[in-house]
């Protein structure tokens, strides 16, 4: 009986698993079609502009892209997660422009506001709701929900909302860096050396809600079975403040009893210190636990897949944007129930561990990578746009300006972040009058009555700058060019001496022969054993055994190709003809004349000071004084007439302008 509820747990597939019927993008477009199709298309531009007027209601939720412009209200800037998502968008605005739209973005972890809010609007709930207002059940059934775009559904798919990326992988350039660094950290550590235990860290905060305790109701459990199964399992809590079920009961979360022992016995045991992302390739197998909060997704997940480790997720019907295309194959779902016996089956399953390794590896780099994240952003706003007529109010200037026009700016607290798509930097900037919104959808429309510069134009741009067919003399400039450039890397220092290496007799015959016909008037001088050291070169200071070298003298021409050079010294190469027109008749191994080092340069003495011979001595507060004190006063110079106030500062009597010495008497 027991193997027979075993198999029946492990059978048990994912809460938010759906049909595998085709590759991974196509089930994740199917789910964002499905999620367009609950909400009623406006069947023309005029209820496609009451739609527009609607989402700019809610200031604290409201996103407008126009052009490079991204505008929201401060109210939505200034919260954590708000901010988060305008990054995002930034980056994706900043790699490839963006096209103008309209959305609400609800930056709550469940996907709404609050549950009363999604009855009211009319959205479909097929699920089990605790806080709901009775009247709030009359309006579900006449009012039309208003499309926004949620990160993550809490109650699965069933619920309404657009989902979009969640708000932790931020700016793409910084998502790009910090899987960067987990996969470095992840390629230093292979496999089979990691720790053969599940990981998690995390936080457990006791809610005032019984209703939002789904999340730390799943992480007690978890925690739990480290005190169970220590050799499986290294789950721990950084914050372990668990709900007392005495002082705060909720009956639709209820430990178990082998949980309410690990409670009891001392909790406290199970705590942790924080472990970088970095860190977590330790580990065989990550673990996956809901959100603190209110049970729905954790950010914790974004990275978990780059780690090179297996995943497992703890059973729930929370879903993000990219799980249509998850399933028991990219992943391992446990509960308290089985976590155990098939975290056990996992360990001794070495092809299902690489299986999930290779798929968790794909769900990285096809579905999570900063140009994945983009390409769905981009899918998400075209069809959002299509579907619901948004581009024929935003990409009209007319209507555009008067959508716009309906906005109290002096109400609002709206900012407008312009975008460089060049330069790559953010300008903010409140905007406080109406006029300044028009200009913005000036820019970013195409003005109607303007006439189109005809394309003509950028064809002849183009065709001057097309590069002229190449002419013989072109060639043959080619063709000196490269040959200077073999001359000066096979000569380099051979000017005038030529240094040929060989490693055997046949070889250095065939050099010898080549050099022959390349260097005019070669002549051999000696031969050099490299591996003595009184005969071996500066210039080879690694002794060679057995390899010789012959030393060439030649003049100062060589032919290449049929063009004839001039070396006049070291790796300077010239045409031969230029070099006799100018009559450069100074052999290659006349010795150069060294330069004459310029004698340094006296400083005179000026009336304007100088660095005369005569070394004065330094200045103090002591040699001041005494002169003062002497009663020495104002005296004239005799053969300056300069006045000078008091005796000479620097202690010795003399004039400051002229030197000459001070009178007798002054």
């Amino acid at each position: 009986m027991r193997t027979l509820l075993i198999t029946l747990a492990l059978a048990r597939a994912w809460q938010p698993q759906l049909p595998q019927t085709g590759n991974w993008t196509q089930l994740i477009e199917e789910e964002l079609d499905r999620s367009l199709r609950v909400y009623e298309r406006p069947a023309n531009v005029d209820q496609a502009y009451r739609l527009a007027e609607q989402l700019l209601a809610d200031p604290d939720r409201f996103v407008l892209i126009l052009g490079d412009t991204l505008i929201a209200d401060a109210r939505l800037l200034f919260n954590k997660k708000g901010l988060h998502h305008l990054e995002f968008v930034k980056s994706t605005i900043e790699r490839k422009g963006h096209a103008n739209v309209l959305y609400n973005y609800e930056w709550n972890a469940d996907g709404f506001r609050s549950e009363d809010q999604l009855v009211r609007e009319g959205c479909a709930t097929p699920f089990q709701l605790t806080r709901v207002k009775p009247r709030s059940w009359s309006l579900q059934k006449t009012a039309k929900p208003l499309p926004r775009f949620v990160i993550a559904k809490r109650h699965g798919y069933a619920q309404c909302g657009l989902l979009v990326p969640n708000c932790y992988f931020e700016d793409l350039k910084r998502w790009r860096h910090i899987t960067k660094l987990i996969r470095g950290e992840a390629r230093n550590r292979t496999f089979a050396s990691r720790d053969d235990r599940a990981f998690w860290r995390g936080s457990i905060r006791t809610q005032p809600e019984c209703a939002d305790e789904m999340g730390n109701f799943a992480r007690t459990q978890a925690v739990a079975l480290s005190a169970r199964h220590p050799a499986l399992f290294d789950v721990r809590c950084l914050d372990c403040d668990v709900r007392d079920e005495a002082t705060k009961p909720c009956d639709a979360y209820k430990f178990d009893e082998d949980t309410r022992k690990v409670i009891a016995d001392d909790f406290a045991k199970l705590h942790a210190p924080h472990v970088g992302k970095q860190l977590f390739s330790r580990y065989k197998y990550q673990l996956n636990l809901p959100g603190s909060v209110s049970g729905s997704y954790s950010r914790n997940l974004n990275h978990l897949w780059s780690v090179g480790s297996v995943v497992m997720m703890w059973d729930a019907p929370f879903v993000e944007f990219y799980y249509p295309a998850l399933s028991d194959e990219t992943h391992v779902t446990v509960d308290i129930q089985n976590a155990a016996e098939k975290f056990s089956a996992l360990r001794n399953d070495q092809q299902r561990q690489q299986k999930l390794l290779a798929n968790a590896e794909r769900v990285s780099q096809e579905l999570l990578c900063p140009s994945c994240l983009e390409s769905y952003w981009r899918k998400l706003i075209r069809r959002y746009r299509s579907y619901f007529r948004l581009d024929a109010v935003l990409d009209d200037r007319d209507t555009l300006r008067r959508l716009l026009a309906g906005l109290d700016v002096s109400k609002l607290k709206l900012v407008a972040l312009d975008v460089s798509t060049k330069w790559k930097l953010v300008s903010p900037r409140f905007l406080t009058e109406p006029g300044q919104l028009q200009a913005i959808a000036d820019a970013a429309t195409v003005d109607p009555d303007a006439t189109p510069a005809p394309a003509r134009m950028w064809r002849e741009r183009r065709a001057k700058k097309k590069k002229a067919s190449e002419t013989a003399a072109d060639i043959t400039d080619v063709k000196r060019r490269a040959a200077k450039k073999w001359l000066r890397g096979v000569t380099g220092c051979l000017g005038h001496f030529s240094l040929c290496c060989a490693g055997g007799p046949d070889v250095q015959a065939a050099r010898r022969r080549g050099i022959a016909t390349m260097f005019l008037g070669l002549r051999r001088i000696k031969d050099i054993d490299l591996a003595k050291e009184d005969e071996r070169p500066r210039s080879k200071g690694a002794e060679i055994p057995g390899y010789k070298a012959v030393v060439y003298r030649s003049d100062k021409s060589a032919r290449v190709g049929g063009l004839s050079f001039a070396i006049d010294s070291g790796r300077n190469v010239s045409d031969l003809d230029k070099v006799r027109k100018k009559g450069k008749t100074k052999p290659a191994s006349a010795p150069r004349r060294p330069k004459k080092r310029p004698e340094p340069q006296r400083r005179l003495d000026s009336y304007f000071g100088g660095g005369g011979s005569q070394k004065k001595p330094r200045r103090s507060a002591t040699s001041d004084d005494a002169a003062n004190e002497s009663g020495a006063g104002p005296w004239a110079c005799s053969k300056c007439t300069y006045l000078h106030e008091t005796a000479d500062e620097w202690g010795y009597l003399a004039c400051k302008v002229c030197d000459a010495p001070k009178p007798d008497g002054a």
